[in-house]
């Protein structure tokens, strides 16, 4: 049995919010980066894939936060492994742990393979699906309930893309999707301290100069159902709790 991938993130002072604590959107960074991390060491870097005319794109996260990453924590210890596959998705699991390696979150992910010509998805190689069988069971299992998108429009935000929140594959980071949703958070609620649990579906690419409309529900309902829109289009929708 293989032991998950682990890398130890210094939290540097730039990578905090204004009350000290780890945000969302910047856990999502380090979940991207471990991710690439390891998936490079396996030979499965989006380097090597673009070489062949294809690239990983994240479709799916699940993120459940158990205790905030707070102003006293300096060290988040992340873990990550391949955790299954399908004809369209992989699947990645994660887990947080502080500096004294206490549990204090999970997550998974799902990945599509695309081919960057076409832009559609390409059926995932068996390889992936072999990789879970020599790695521990996820803390999250892999499923696709549906989420629900905002029953209503009572709080909206614009925004317009800029050069920095393009990624490799030039269109939005999926983290800034998580920064923009916090910014509504923050802006109408001044606090995203209670944020515990987020589910995102990635469902279309946003590029420089697109402009964009956050759209969420009211802030008190639980979930809070969220959306960003481009020209109308749903590009996400999020549950946050």
């Amino acid at each position: 049995m293989n032991q998950p991938f682990s890398y130890c993130y210094n939290i540097r002072a730039y990578e905090r919010g204004a009350d000290g604590g780890v945000p969302l959107y910047q856990i999502g960074n380090y979940l991207q980066d471990i991710a690439g991390r390891h998936a490079a060491g396996l030979g499965w870097s989006i380097d090597a894939l673009q070489q062949d005319g294809r690239s990983w794109i994240l479709s799916r996260l699940k993120l459940e936060i158990d205790t905030p990453v707070t102003g006293n924590d300096k060290q988040l210890t992340i873990r990550t492994w391949p955790c299954g596959a399908d004809r369209i998705y992989a699947y990645r699991a994660f887990d947080l742990q502080n500096e004294m390696g206490t549990l204090i979150g999970k997550a998974l992910s799902y990945w599509i393979l695309l081919d960057i010509e076409s832009k559609r998805p390409v059926p995932m190689p068996g390889e992936i699906a072999e990789l879970a069988n020599h790695y521990p069971e996820p803390p999250l299992k892999p499923s696709r309930p549906r989420l629900q998108k905002p029953e209503s429009t009572a709080h909206q935000v614009n925004f317009q893309v800029l050069p920095s929140d393009l990624d490799l594959n030039g269109h939005v980071n999926n983290s800034v999707y998580i920064r923009w949703l916090e910014d509504v958070l923050r802006k109408n609620t001044r606090s995203t301290d209670h944020v515990r649990n987020l589910d995102i579906l990635y469902k279309t690419e946003v590029v420089e100069n697109d402009q964009i409309t956050v759209v969420s529900d009211h802030f008190e309902s639980e979930p809070v159902r969220m959306a960003v829109l481009r020209e109308g289009e749903e590009a996400c929708i999020a549950e946050l709790q």
